[in-house]
């Protein structure tokens, strides 16, 4: 089985399907399955297990000391106990119309036994039940008989939080799952440089309240990787714009243009080639291409910052490091040039 198989479905919680995936790959191999037979009988792999646990939890919470059923029932101990309102009373009808039964008769005719083989078919139609085994309270009219009580189902609220760092994508962020049920994870989308690690918490069991928060690492190269390697922190966006003390240059700018930014110098060089104003900056960091965008604004009078400036076409004598740009043509007689940057 190949090993990436085999996490991603640890990684979706697929135990039933994965515990017999090797045996089904082999049978569709011989069998040339189609695509659909294929997935039809791993899906009812894991949804057989699924199953099994969910009984084996609520056998478990309703203390029950064996599992007996219905159909071991000898109805030929005593033709007189009525089969057909037996099975009618096993459709759990009298649950849903919350209504009480009450087997009334002698001694030793089957009215306990018949109980208590009904526990599996009313668990089997859905329901839960706990403390089957105790008894009726002393001096009740019943005392001595084992009370069959019906479980309330409890749900608790599960909150998907995706945080700042990406969004949820697919799925409900917010739900309301059963008493130990699992919760349906979501579908999360990471904003640009950063990768979803999974969640704060395991939800596969829900037994109270739970908020799960979304996990992420910057992937390198990234603002934030930048600061993490500086000691910094705070909110990407603020923390970009704000400036260091140290050098009195932009922490965006810093990380935006890394070695290129010699001796802390924003400072534009202006030259003249050929009778042509050419602007001379820092060349922007490669590994800072996906996450920055830096830009090179002129204006001619300060107010409106929409001169069209374009790469130098003559790069002849360009520093290692710098870059060369220059208005498009015609010049104008006085231009004024400004550095921007800011996060995609």
């Amino acid at each position: 089985m190949q090993t990436t198989l085999k996490s991603h479905a640890q990684k979706l919680r697929l135990s039933g399907l994965l515990s017999s995936l090797e045996l089904r790959l082999q049978e569709a191999e011989s069998n040339r399955l189609p695509y659909s037979q294929f997935l039809e009988l791993v899906f009812q792999d894991e949804l057989d297990v699924r199953v099994s646990r969910q009984v084996a939890r609520r056998n478990k919470a309703a203390c029950f000391r064996d599992t007996r059923s219905l159909e071991d029932f000898d109805f030929g101990f005593n033709p007189s106990v009525p089969r057909g309102r037996i099975y009618q009373l096993a459709a759990c009808q009298f649950v849903r119309q919350k209504r009480d039964v009450l087997l009334v008769g002698p001694p030793g005719v089957g009215k306990t036994t018949a109980q208590m083989k009904m526990q599996k078919t009313f668990r089997d139609a859905g329901w839960d039940f706990v403390h089957e085994w105790a008894m009726s309270p002393l001096g009740s009219e019943y005392h001595g008989y084992p009370i069959l009580q019906q479980q309330v189902t409890t749900k608790y609220p599960v909150v998907f939080e995706a945080g700042e760092h990406g969004v949820i994508a697919a799925g409900e962020a917010v739900q309301s799952v059963v008493k130990g049920a699992l919760a349906a994870e979501p579908e999360v989308q990471a904003n640009l440089g950063w990768a979803f690690g999974g969640w704060d918490g395991t939800f596969d069991v829900v037994t109270g309240p739970l908020t799960l928060n979304a996990q992420y690492s910057a992937l390198p190269g990234t603002f934030a990787r930048w600061l993490s390697a500086h000691g910094l922190s705070g909110t990407l966006s603020e923390k970009f714009h704000q400036t260091n003390p140290a050098t009195g240059v932009p922490y965006g700018f810093e990380y935006a243009f890394g070695g290129n930014l010699t001796n802390d110098d924003l400072m534009l060089t202006i030259r003249i080639i050929e009778g042509r104003p050419v602007v001379e900056t820092p060349s922007q960091d490669t590994n800072t291409l996906p996450y920055v965008n830096v830009r090179l604004l002129g204006s001619t009078n300060m107010t409106d910052w929409t001169l069209p400036v374009v790469p130098s076409a003559d790069t002849n004598g360009e520093p290692t490091g710098r870059g060369w740009h220059e208005p498009a043509n015609p010049p104008p007689e006085r231009a004024f040039f400004r550095l921007d940057a800011g996060l995609k």
